[in-house]
């Protein structure tokens, strides 16, 4: 009768053990798989924020009715265009340290700006295009935040001012 209780309470001793070892690696593996979670989608969004700064000069360059088609896929964050500033923009708070706070850094044409949050270890990082005075981007079918997965059509309508043709880029979703 000794040896059977003695056996429980080993048992049990061993599943507590288990429990607390199992609940300390989760507890510390967890963060690090999300910042790296947020490091990768960083990543990805900053080669889709290429290829479509890519094919907007592009259809910028080869003039009016140039036209290209691009799926935009975003996972997370906030993902605008804005016509009226003619910039494209995408940020995402994280508790991941992308780059130094405060520090604007210029990649291409793309630009990188992380800044704290009020919240403790939070940080922004945004990504922007900035078209202002090199070609008018015009929303189609407006839409405040691109959030998944879309086909979007880029059209270089150009417009007629003063004798010239000006680039004026349209972004329809399709």
């Amino acid at each position: 009768m000794m040896k059977k209780s003695q056996i429980w309470i080993s048992a049990v001793i061993y599943l507590g053990l288990g429990i607390i070892v199992l609940t300390l690696v989760i507890s510390a593996g967890v963060p690090v798989i999300n910042k790296l979670r947020d490091k990768n989608t960083v990543i990805q969004t900053k080669e889709l924020i290429s290829q479509l700064d890519d094919n907007i000069r592009k259809v910028v360059n080869e003039g009016p009715g140039s036209r290209r088609q691009v799926r935009l896929f975003v996972r997370r964050g906030e993902f605008t265009i804005d016509q009226f500033n003619d910039i494209v923009q995408w940020k995402i708070n994280t508790k991941a340290l992308l780059s130094e706070p405060g520090m604007e850094i210029p990649e291409a044409n793309l630009f990188i700006l992380t800044e704290k949050t009020p919240v403790k270890d939070e940080y922004e990082t945004k990504m922007w295009l900035n078209y202002t005075n090199y070609v008018d981007l015009v929303l189609v079918n407006p839409t405040t935040n691109f959030i998944g997965n879309y086909d979007l059509l880029i059209t270089n309508v150009g417009i007629q001012e003063q004798g010239q043709i000006l680039p004026r880029v349209t972004i329809e979703q399709i």
